[in-house]
């Protein structure tokens, strides 16, 4: 019998403790995720404040990629990343966000550049900045 009560309070503990330590489930909002679009490659920053993200839903229906920042809890409708970014000439699986959401790393053959395809960046000063190769 003191066995089966330690059982039980050892088996509470660990239940206990898996409720509390278990982050909740939380789905993008149908402003991003929305059931009607097809969405390609997220990539959300470390703050979960930016998202950078490929989709279909343009004038051509080619990938485009697609960025929205976070206000509160809300997004904002994501916008198509500026031309100055957005060429033909960009590897379409290769955008990524820093930490903090404000500088957009992705690979292009836009020249100048090293060779081939070059890692460039921009950084969002209330619109994204002429890309710069590392």
């Amino acid at each position: 019998m003191k066995y089966i009560c330690c059982l039980l309070v050892f088996l509470a503990m660990i239940v206990s403790v898996e409720g509390i330590s278990q982050a909740k489930v939380r789905k993008l909002s149908t402003t991003i995720n929305h059931p009607s679009l097809n969405l390609y490659a997220p990539y959300i920053s470390t703050d979960a404040n930016a998202i950078v993200f490929l989709s279909d839903n343009a004038d051509d229906n080619a990938l485009t990629p697609f960025f929205s920042f976070r206000e509160n809890a809300d997004w904002k409708e994501p916008q198509v990343l500026p031309k100055i970014i957005n060429t033909r000439l960009n590897f379409l699986r290769g955008y990524g966000l820093s930490a903090s959401g404000n500088i957009l790393y992705f690979s292009t053959m836009k020249s100048p550049g090293v060779g081939g395809f070059d890692i460039c960046f921009s950084e969002w000063r209330g619109a994204w900045a002429a890309p710069v190769n590392f």
